[in-house]
């Protein structure tokens, strides 16, 4: 009986060494499995690189997957799941990783954060900026004329946006308050208020009236992904354990391709896929990112064609790296896949997902089954506080102890430790890029997706310069970047123009409770019009008002305004 006609039929059958071998087929999976002879491995050696004729293509994701799901295809994988010792195809590691632009152990964060903020990108913002204000309608109605941004004063904004990172607060409005309480003199001393906001309003990264793929729906992004995608690639090349997974953006705008994830914190947002490193003093640095617009619908799932797709951009296939995935990604027609490109793959993994095992059992802590299959992949369950699923093509059924907190010593399969260690890659960078974001609050999604990258690069630049020999925390690494951004550009920038009244802070009885006249929210965080403005002409919202009475007033210069002409 052939090997096509056991896959098709899901029955089991005797091979020359009259051992039982089962099939893995859908149609039954609950025969009982019978351990093979040391004959029947021997055409797979430990240190084999060479792959048998099921392994050796060069054919695309899409043929490869058809000819798995239709098993009397030619060259149709062998999945026989069999209770023996899985014996992996080794590859030797061919990549070469490390750093490949001209930086040193002497380069300075300013130095790394222009590798990746290239002139290219920053005069092609500012260029679209100052094309987007000058057709603006609303930068002629918010006060003062748009003055041309400059790159000097674009990198100064960026670098205050550091620092709201590093320290947040409610309203934009407090980092230029004379309030004692958040009062924070770098931001009124390196740029007014009302020039920070202009340029937030107008930041713009295409040209709204040039031609643009219609069925593309990141055009208003497109160049700037391409030139940090460019960067992330060319800059930095992991080692060799990589992981693949997804970030979730957070986004509530109107917006055609968000997501809903209940399992992220954000919930709903824009979905990322991410490759990022997983070892050595550069993880968590993020190589290759796509994201997902909703376009993905196809005969190949979606989830194998995000793998496939990153590790082809970052150029990551026959150079014999491992690249770790969660369950969502893992199957064996993508393990199989990934092994033909002399690639390895760890992930957690779904027994109701095709070509998996069936009869793995385990009932009570501690215990272990495992299949493996001719190929050199091992499908393995164990179970721990639950059940475990795992599918590896580089580990055994081996067994190590380690040392839990509180002392506990408990064993643990070989496939699970390293699945822990090597997928740390992109939580690690998202860890970092949400723990100091310099995103903001925008009805734009375009504006808002720019900072998350803008926050990749951060993390990015502080994995090399980690890598470069530098110890430092990633606060430290911001805070020495914001400081350094703002102190190098600012001399280059055009001074403001000094209007309006002169500064003076409150009477000190106000903070002391000495008068009812402060500043409180209108109950109900309800919306109402500021007595000054109004009275104007302007129409200006605000959410507070005095306490004494009860009049809304939208700043604190309102306020004391007011209270100056009631002679308070």
């Amino acid at each position: 009986m052939s090997t096509a006609h056991l896959l098709n039929s899901g029955s089991s059958s005797e091979d020359d060494s009259g051992n039982e071998v089962i099939t893995s087929d859908e149609s039954d999976f609950d025969l009982e499995l019978e351990a093979q002879s040391d004959d029947e491995l021997d055409f797979v050696s430990t240190y084999n690189t060479t792959v048998d004729s099921a392994l050796d293509s060069d054919e695309p994701l899409s043929v490869h997957v058809t000819k798995t799901w239709n098993s009397n295809a030619p060259g149709t994988p062998d999945f026989r799941w069999r209770r023996a010792e899985n014996v992996p195809r080794k590859h030797s590691f061919s990549g070469c990783p490390g750093v490949k632009v001209a930086l040193n152990e002497d380069s300075t964060s300013l130095d790394i954060y222009q590798e990746f903020m290239t002139e290219e990108l920053i005069s092609y913002i500012v260029e679209e900026t100052n094309r987007f204000a000058k057709t603006n309608e609303e930068a002629r109605r918010h006060g003062r004329k748009w003055r041309p941004v400059t790159p000097a004063e674009l990198h100064v904004y960026l670098g205050l946006r550091l620092l709201m990172g590093i320290n947040r607060k409610p309203r934009l409005s407090f980092y230029w308050s004379r309030n004692p309480g958040v009062a924070m003199s770098i931001f009124p001393s390196t740029m007014p208020r009302e020039r920070f906001e202009q340029i937030s309003r107008n930041l713009h990264f295409v040209d709204n009236e040039a031609d643009h793929d219609e069925e593309d729906r990141l055009w208003k992004l497109r160049r700037v992904l391409q030139l940090l995608g460019d960067r992330f690639k060319s800059i930095f090349v992991p080692d060799k354990s990589i992981s693949i997974g997804e970030s979730l953006w957070k986004f509530r705008g109107r917006l055609s391709f968000t997501t809903y994830n209940p399992s992220k914190r954000a919930r709903f947002g824009v979905k990322v896929y991410k490759l990022s490193a997983s070892d050595g003093p550069g993880a968590g640095y993020t190589a290759v990112f796509r994201i997902y617009t909703g376009n993905d619908k196809g005969s190949i799932p979606s989830s194998q064609k995000a793998v496939v797709d990153l590790m082809e951009a970052g150029d990551f296939f026959w150079k014999g790296y491992t690249v770790y995935v969660d369950n969502w990604y893992t199957s064996p027609v993508l393990f199989h896949f990934l092994q033909s490109r002399k690639t390895g793959a760890v992930g957690t993994a779904r027994l109701n997902c095709r070509h998996m095992p069936r009869d793995l059992q385990v009932k009570k802590r501690g215990d272990m089954d495992f299949r493996s299959s001719p190929t050199g992949m091992l499908a393995l369950s164990w179970m721990d506080t639950k059940q475990v699923n795992m599918l590896s093509t580089v580990h055994t059924s081996g067994m190590a102890e380690i040392q839990r907190q509180g002392g506990l010593r408990v064993k643990k399969p070989l496939c699970i430790i390293a699945y822990n260690d090597g997928m740390k890659g992109v939580d690690l960078g998202d860890q970092l890029a949400n723990s100091y974001p310099s995103v903001r609050r925008s009805l734009k999604w375009y504006r808002k997706i720019f900072f998350y990258l803008y926050d990749l690069a951060t993390v990015n630049s502080h994995a090399v310069y980690k890598y470069l020999g530098h110890r430092t925390t990633q606060v430290d690494f911001r805070l020495d970047l914001a400081m350094t951004v703002i102190n190098h550009f600012l001399p280059d920038v055009e001074p403001y123009s000094k209007r309006g009244r002169p500064a003076t802070l409150p009477s000190p009885s106000r903070f002391q409770g000495r008068t009812l006249h402060v500043v409180k929210e209108i109950p109900g965080k309800k919306y109402r019009r500021c007595f000054l403005c109004y009275r104007a002409g302007k129409r200006k919202m605000t959410r507070t008002i005095c306490a004494g009475c009860q009049v809304s007033l939208c700043t604190y210069g309102c306020f004391e305004r007011y209270h100056s002409q009631k002679n308070l």
